[in-house]
């Protein structure tokens, strides 16, 4: 799509949308990004992350695009 970077910022500022302060986005290349949540605990951490994630999958399908989240395993 020639708009395609384009959704992509805007699908990421989706993440921040809820709890802009604490979010952080990194891309990792080859169109991976890494999403972090900082949080007292592990709940409140994936509660966050969870809406965070939602927002941004929603808003890709909403533009014709696709994507997924992973939960990394450290």
């Amino acid at each position: 799509a020639p708009d395609g970077v384009d959704v992509i910022k805007e699908a990421l500022s989706k993440a921040r949308e809820d709890d802009d302060k604490r979010i952080s986005i990194r891309y990792l290349g080859g169109g991976l990004y890494r999403i972090a949540a900082n949080a007292k605990t592990y709940k409140e951490a994936e509660k966050i992350m969870e809406e965070a994630s939602e927002n941004v999958l929603e808003y890709l399908e909403e533009n014709d695009g696709k994507g997924e989240f992973v939960k990394a395993q450290e």
